[in-house]
């Protein structure tokens, strides 16, 4: 006769506890490895998708450390603009798939400056993207022309279609408007001034994003639009430097919320003191991603929550 074999059965308990140990020793390793692929995998077949938060619209000013990065999420469509360092890769393209986001509709880069754009070859090669919104221009500093290099060679690669922006230039994201608006002039020997200036509407909010814009370029925009320029919410130009965000601009936006995207700690003092003080005079309520983390606006069309991560 035959050996008789006994199967081992696990109890619904232990069962749970094997397969969490298995998913923490996945992802371990893709952490060692520095792989983002396995996430997409884990995140996908848990079925977030795109549709996670298909019922509402989201304004996400993530945190990238130094650096800049706006996320826009609406009915199943997604935006990023700029995208932090590249130190910021690895932990933004995993926000992004927890997120649910993949395939993003738009990738928009305000300037060439590796703080911004660090981390767009990252997302186009481990989320995905369809097009992207960028200057032709070619950044003076090495750090910054290797980030492009990266950023176009990512694209090229990987079937990304580029277009020039254009002053009046209009994107759809779900229920989101995205408009360029400047820079209105041209700014020999200031890369920061040529950043895109950009109005996002929403239903319930409306969003100024100036990325590393600097006083003449403020003026500038204050001579063309005046009043024009007021938003909701302002995310203050180069990180909150004291070359941007001036009193009069201030004025003219006239927010209820001023956002500063900066690294805790960083070396530049960002932001200002004296920013903070103009803004806290003229009564805004001051957001940081060096104190709050990730920050995020949620409308549902009529009324609008925010959410911050500390």
């Amino acid at each position: 006769m035959g050996k008789s074999i006994k199967k081992l059965r696990l109890s619904p308990f232990t069962t749970i506890i094997a397969v969490f140990a298995v998913i923490s020793l996945i992802l371990t390793s893709a952490d060692a490895f520095g792989g983002t692929h396995i996430w997409n995998f884990v995140y996908t077949s848990a079925h977030l998708g795109k549709d996670a938060y298909k019922n509402d619209t989201r304004v996400i000013f993530a945190d990238v450390g130094q650096g800049d990065c706006t996320i826009i999420m609406s009915e199943g469509e997604t935006a990023v603009i700029d995208s932090g360092p590249y130190s910021a890769s690895d932990e933004l393209v995993r926000y992004l798939l927890t997120l649910g986001i993949s395939d993003i509709d738009y990738l928009v880069a305000t300037h060439p400056h590796e703080d911004h754009i660090g981390s767009f070859a990252g997302i186009i090669e481990d989320v995905g993207a369809k097009r992207i919104i960028m200057q032709e221009a070619e950044p003076s500093g090495e750090t910054d022309a290797a980030a492009l290099y990266r950023l176009k060679t990512a694209a090229k690669e990987n079937g990304v279609a580029t277009a020039e922006p254009y002053i009046d230039m209009q994107i759809s994201v779900g229920a989101v408007s995205v408009t360029v608006i400047g820079p209105v002039a041209g700014y020999a020997g200031n890369e920061n001034n040529l950043s895109l200036i950009l109005r996002i509407e929403t239903e319930a909010l409306s969003f100024l994003i100036t990325g590393d814009a600097e006083e003449d370029c403020e003026k500038d925009m204050l001579s063309e639009y005046g009043e024009g320029l007021k938003a909701d919410v302002l995310k203050a130009g180069h990180h909150g430097s004291k070359t941007s965000t001036t009193e009069e601009f201030l004025s003219a936006v006239s927010p209820e919320y001023v956002v500063f995207s900066a690294g805790r700690g960083n070396t530049f003092g960002h932001p200002a003191e004296e920013v903070l003080s103009r803004v806290n005079a003229f009564g805004s309520r001051i957001l940081r991603t060096d104190y709050n983390g990730n920050i995020t606006f949620i409308t549902d069309g009529v009324y609008y929550s925010l959410e911050t991560e500390h």
